[in-house]
């Protein structure tokens, strides 16, 4: 008998968009001329919505908070989304592809974003590193499991 092929799954990005995004451009509002490379704290979450059975809404919430010495330079808050399709993914794989394969797409759409907003303020682009969405996820389970380890 013949083994019964199992459809691949797949991944398909619809649309992207830009939901809220919020930049201050304290540092130049203030007279600010660079000095040396400004400090980065950045932070990043992904969020994801149901819309309807096949059809998800992914989003990378990133803020950023540039400073030099005691000076704020900038500080911007984007929550940039991607509509996206999933077709043949099995329930239990359905997790690693909201939270790695889908932000993995949606991330260079995301990046181009962040570089824009920056330059057209008048600073020097900021170009995003490489998110590791693989470990970022990896970390979120193992925190979660030692979350759950701490109640028992």
């Amino acid at each position: 008998m013949a083994e019964e092929k199992k459809p691949t799954p797949k991944v398909q990005l619809m649309s992207t968009y830009i939901k809220d995004m919020s930049f201050e451009n304290i540092g130049l509002q203030n007279g600010y001329i660079a000095k040396k490379q400004p400090q980065f704290e950045m932070n990043i979450n992904i969020n994801n919505k149901k819309i309807s059975d096949d059809v998800v809404e992914v989003s990378l919430n990133i803020k950023v908070k540039a400073t030099e010495g005691e000076q704020t330079i900038f500080m911007l808050d984007l929550d940039h989304a991607g509509r996206f399709t999933l077709t043949d993914i099995e329930e239990t794989q359905r997790v690693p592809f909201l939270y790695i394969e889908c932000p993995r797409l949606l991330f260079p759409y995301t990046r181009r974003i962040v570089s824009t907003i920056t330059l057209d303020g008048g600073l020097m682009p900021l170009n995003l590193d490489h998110i590791d969405f693989v470990k970022m996820f990896q970390n979120s389970v193992d925190a979660a499991r030692a979350k759950a380890e701490q109640k028992n």
